[in-house]
C-alpha cells in the first residue's frame, strides 16, 4: 500500500471516529477496559477475515499491537488495530466483499460500500459507541486490509498511553 493510500485510510478512520462520536448510539461506553476494547475489536476483525471463503485465504495477519486514538475530545480513547488477509489468485469480485456484508448484516450495524481513488473496494462498518471497521480490498495485490477502532472508553488516569497496546 502506498504512503498516500495509508495516510488516506488513517484520515478516513479518524474522520469516521469524529463522525461516529456525533451520531446517535455513540459516546463513551462506561466500564469498558482497554483489554476488553481490544479483544472485542479484534474479534470483529477475525469475523470479517473469516467471512472470506477459506479456499481464497493464503494467510491472516492480525497485528498484535495497536494505538490509542482520541474519540470524544475529552478523556475517551479508542483502541485502533489492523488485520491483513492475503488472498489467493484474483477471485471474482462477488467472492469477497459481498460475503463480508452478508456475514455482518445480521448485527444490524450500518455498512456502507464504496471505492477509493485507486478503484479498491471499501466497506465502512459502524458498531456501537463509535466502533468502526474500514475494510479495503486491493484486488490486484490480493490483500484485504481491516483497519479498526474500538468502542470509545475512558482510559484510567493512572494508565500509561504508550504501554504495550
Amino acid at each position: 500500500m502506498s504512503l498516500r493510500a495509508s495516510c488516506r485510510l488513517i484520515l478516513l478512520l479518524g474522520l469516521s471516529l469524529a463522525v461516529a462520536g456525533c451520531s446517535s448510539g455513540s459516546g463513551l461506553r462506561e466500564g469498558l477496559t482497554l483489554p476488553q476494547a481490544k479483544e472485542d475489536t479484534q474479534a470483529v476483525e477475525r469475523e470479517i477475515a473469516a467471512a472470506v471463503p477459506a479456499q481464497l485465504v493464503e494467510a491472516v495477519d492480525q497485528h498484535r499491537k495497536g494505538a490509542l486514538l482520541d474519540c470524544d475530545g475529552r478523556r475517551g480513547q479508542s483502541w485502533s488495530g489492523v488485520t491483513v488477509v492475503s488472498i489467493i489468485d484474483v477471485p471474482p469480485p462477488n467472492e469477497v466483499i459481498p460475503r463480508i456484508v452478508e456475514q455482518l448484516s445480521p448485527k444490524g450495524w450500518p455498512i456502507r460500500e464504496d471505492q477509493d481513488d485507486d478503484g479498491d473496494d471499501l466497506l465502512y462498518i459502524s458498531g456501537s459507541f463509535g466502533a468502526t471497521w474500514i475494510v479495503r480490498y486491493d484486488r490486484p495485490k490480493g490483500t484485504l486490509r481491516i483497519t479498526s477502532a474500538s468502542e470509545c472508553f475512558r482510559l484510567p488516569l493512572n494508565a500509561w498511553r504508550d504501554a504495550d497496546l
